[in-house]
């Protein structure tokens, strides 16, 4: 049986959205609440808590995919969450708007 990858939809804050852009950080935790898997897609797009009325997309988007998971527990990692080890894919732009739907 062959598994289709999921593709998660995220917010990420701009400092940490910068960081992956930029190679610096590739690693994200995050509660395991979506049973990600190695080989899913995260589409993360850059959320600023400080644009509007608490706060707002900013358009910028990328899509990364899951390389590598350390499930809580383990590691110093709390129970409930997950250390997912990712690479950058595409980096792109979408409307900034709220509308969008990522958590």
């Amino acid at each position: 049986m062959t598994l289709v990858p999921n593709i998660h939809r995220l917010k990420s804050w701009p400092a940490n959205y910068s960081a992956v852009l930029n190679g610096d950080k590739r690693a994200e935790n995050r509660i395991n609440d979506r049973n990600y898997l190695p080989g899913d897609f995260i589409a993360l797009s850059e959320f600023d808590p400080a644009l509007g009325d608490g706060g707002n997309y900013t358009g910028r988007a990328m899509l990364v995919r899951i390389t590598h998971i350390i499930h809580g527990g383990a590691f110093g990692i709390i129970a409930g969450h997950c250390m997912l080890s990712i690479e950058v894919l595409a980096v792109y732009r979408q409307q900034a708007s709220p509308a969008l739907s990522a958590e």
